[in-house]
């Protein structure tokens, strides 16, 4: 039997904590300079609201569906959003192991208060009638694979798949509740306000520079972590902060500026993949469900649109 659980996790054990955290101090092991991202790519699913992210290895699929239900007490007139992240696609991060507990937590309050909280989409327009129908929009996050830096991944992906969403169209007379298929009316998408991304960073105590979209040996080898939400608009969304690595001012201010223009870019990279997804759609070349991550389907990389 093994002494513990979490030596499973690739990074965990003190001599790969030593190797990554001296090796940060020149090159990373995949090559990459400390501020340099690894490519994005993202595909759409013939069902409206299906995105895949693949970012270097970690693979996220994101699927958004509604229904209508009553409002809450405290917003009679918003509709409602509801997230919820699910790790059991990777095997080292099965229930038995002994931080899933704390991911599954710290991905879904992230999620939370990136999207939720931020209050990115406007709910208003999601009212049927106030104090009794609204649209219930569900946003289901699933980790299909993991390689470090599952926040961003997953923001990509949540944010991508709402932008894809169409609802069906709804009206509410003399008490009666009517829903139009596809074929009556013409789905309608949802309203933002604005669109948060995050972005990871890590920080060493041997190396001053913060490293950039963490692989799974950066991230658990790291002494700090930081994660960034920032809009289209470079306004910041959400901050969190933890680790035993002291961090400044300075390295926090470094850290936002440049994850504000990064967020800026993968904002503008997503309506890019989402105007090319729409003219496959409009030529009647829908994508295939069963390709979505397969090496035939039609993954948008962010290096070669942007």
């Amino acid at each position: 039997m093994f002494a513990s659980t979490i030596l499973f996790e690739p990074g965990r054990s003190r001599p790969e904590r030593s190797f990554v955290q001296q090796a940060a101090r020149s090159l990373r092991l995949d090559g990459r300079r400390a501020g340099e991202w690894r490519d994005v790519k993202l595909s759409f699913g013939a069902d409206w609201g299906t995105a895949a992210v693949v970012l270097g290895a970690t693979q996220v699929l994101a699927k958004v569906s509604c229904d209508i239900g009553p409002p809450t007490t405290g917003r009679p007139n918003e509709g409602r959003l509801l997230l919820n992240a699910s790790l059991g696609g990777v095997a080292f991060l099965d229930e038995g192991q002994v931080l899933h507990d704390q991911r599954f937590l710290a991905l879904n309050s992230l999620l939370e208060r990136t999207f939720r909280s931020s209050r990115c989409l406007e709910l208003e327009s999601l009212c049927v009638a106030a104090e009794q129908h609204v649209w219930c929009i569900r946003v289901d996050v699933s980790v299909l694979n993991h390689d470090g830096n599952l926040y961003d991944a997953s923001t990509i992906a949540t944010l991508a798949a709402l932008m894809h969403f169409r609802r069906p169209d709804v009206t509410f007379s003399d008490d009666v509740l009517r829903t139009y298929s596809e074929m009556e009316r013409d789905l309608v998408p949802l309203l933002f306000l604005h669109f948060p991304v995050s972005v990871t960073y890590c920080i060493y105590k041997s190396s001053p520079q913060p490293l950039v979209d963490p692989t799974i040996l950066e991230e658990n080898a790291a002494d700090s972590v930081i994660v960034l939400s920032f809009n289209s608009y470079k306004e910041l969304c959400t901050l969190n902060a933890g680790g035993t690595a002291p961090t400044n001012a300075q390295t926090i201010m470094q850290c936002a500026r440049n994850a504000a223009a990064r967020s800026q870019a993968v904002v503008t990279f997503i309506r890019k993949a989402l105007e090319l997804d729409e003219e496959f759609r409009m030529q009647g070349n829908p994508p295939s469900p069963v390709t979505l991550l397969g090496e035939r389907s039609l993954k948008l990389s962010f290096r070669k649109l942007m």
